[in-house]
């Protein structure tokens, strides 16, 4: 995989900058603002796209001279969602709207002529937007579907064209919220944050060992259900890897929510799994910071934790503790998922979620630079218990190999103490015998006569 080069990441960083400075203009004013801080052609084309990309437009609408697009009035004329409430589509009667996108508009249906309820969502594609290119994407998200079999991916139940024309997609109905809403009002912890993303994560490296990156990862796509069980959702702009078909990687229609973008979707480059781990750490640092990091965020995450943002994700602790937290493997982690240059991320979703639980489990984290001190520390907070335990064990250890080697100093003292004692009265003893014999000797004339 060819990776961008430093002009083209400093290119995606400027439009990043740029949009988040234009999205604060009111609309009737954006015009204005681009022509007069956007001077490059090609950059203010580039930034117009992610402006439609972000309203969930057809970035080609730009491009079209107004001529065409009036000719294609009405065959651009939309339905109104009302239009199909009541309609059956494979097998189930569509009953209320749930959400419209870029790509289509879902619906809830119920089964019908069954003898169980069932509840799904019924994807259609948008009448108005009825080309070769959404035909496409959306035959490609149903491939993708098909082929994806994970307990938190939403499992495609059937698909086909209406009567009229209209290709559906029947999904399993997840009734469940954004995972950043989700975690706000549980008011989920660090670690239950991470151990939600871990499963994320797990569902985008099953979609990754299928050959799909999913490339468009943000909360509305990540809805956590009444049992806390989140749901991967919207193929819609999956790219399969291993289709051979030119169109597949024309960037022209490059589709994506620019606040979680990768550098590469930005500026067309190549698209890889690494794209969908940039997202993820998108979503990693909204669950744990409260807010998504920008291109003016140049320093650690721990660095930028703000309490207003904490207090709107819903984290049950201040921002003293959500910084210790964060300082050393959740920084690397975030800083390394988010890397501007996609050789520098996380090759798979599986490398970033395994990071998360060495993280969550005290393990060295692979984000970090190798070093013996930092796996040695880890090593002893993983088995304080252990570490403890030895560490009194060796000094008690070490203080009874102290008290026998103080104990056999006083024995040998004490032995030598009694050898002088001994040696003392053996002396004592020779003189007193030598007394007493030489007192005997003045005796030994008396005895014999003499």
């Amino acid at each position: 995989m060819e990776s961008p080069s430093a002009a083209e990441v400093s290119r995606s960083r400027r439009l990043r900058e740029w949009f988040d400075d234009v999205t604060n203009e009111p609309p009737e004013t954006r015009s204005v603002w681009l022509e007069k801080h956007v001077l490059d052609a090609a950059d203010r084309a580039a930034l117009e796209r992610l402006l439609a990309a972000d309203a969930g437009l057809d970035d080609r609408i730009l491009a079209t001279p107004a001529a065409e697009l009036a000719g294609r009035i009405g065959e651009m004329a939309e339905p109104m969602p009302d239009e199909f409430i009541g309609e059956r589509i494979g097998g189930f009667r569509l009953t209320r709207l749930i959400g419209r996108g870029g790509m289509g508009t879902v619906f809830l249906g119920e089964r019908e002529g069954a003898d169980f309820e069932q509840h799904v969502a019924v994807k259609l594609l948008r009448r108005g937007l009825y080309t070769d290119f959404e035909r496409r994407l959306f035959r490609r998200e149903q491939q993708a579907l098909v082929g994806l079999s994970h307990p938190n991916i939403a499992r495609l139940i059937d698909g086909g064209v209406t009567p009229g024309g209209i290709p559906f997609l029947v999904i399993e109905y997840v009734d469940g919220k954004p995972v950043t809403r989700f975690a706000a009002e549980a008011r989920l912890g660090i670690r239950a944050r991470l151990e939600l993303f871990v499963l994320v994560c797990r569902a985008v490296a099953a979609a990754h060992r299928n050959l799909i990156v999913h490339r468009d990862i943000k909360p509305d796509n990540i809805l956590v259900d009444r049992e806390g069980a989140p749901k991967l959702l919207d193929f819609g702009i999956a790219k399969l890897l291993s289709d051979e078909d030119p169109f597949a990687t024309n960037t022209a229609h490059n589709a994506l929510t620019p606040a979680y973008a990768a550098p590469e979707q930005i500026t067309g480059n190549v698209i890889s799994t690494a794209t969908d781990v940039f997202a993820l750490g998108v979503v990693l640092h909204e669950l744990l910071l409260g807010r998504r990091a920008t291109q003016a965020d140049g320093s650690r995450p721990s660095t930028r934790v703000d309490a207003q943002a904490l207090a709107a994700a819903g984290l049950p602790i201040d921002a003293a503790a959500v910084r210790a937290a964060l300082r050393g493997d959740l920084d690397n982690i975030l800083l390394k998922a988010m890397a501007e240059e996609s050789e520098r991320r996380y090759a798979s979703a599986a490398e970033l979620a395994d990071d998360c639980e060495r993280a969550l489990s005290g393990h060295p984290v692979a984000a970090h630079p190798p070093s013996g001190v930092y796996r040695a520390r880890k090593f002893v907070r993983r088995h304080r218990v252990a570490v403890s335990t030895a560490v009194v064990f060796s000094a008690l250890l070490l203080a009874s190999v102290g008290f026998a080697v103080w104990q056999a100093g006083i024995a040998r003292a004490e032995a030598a103490n009694a050898r002088q004692q001994a040696d003392s009265a053996g002396r004592e003893a020779q003189r007193a015998n030598a007394v007493r014999g030489f007192v005997e000797g003045l005796f030994d004339p008396v005895r014999e006569g003499i």
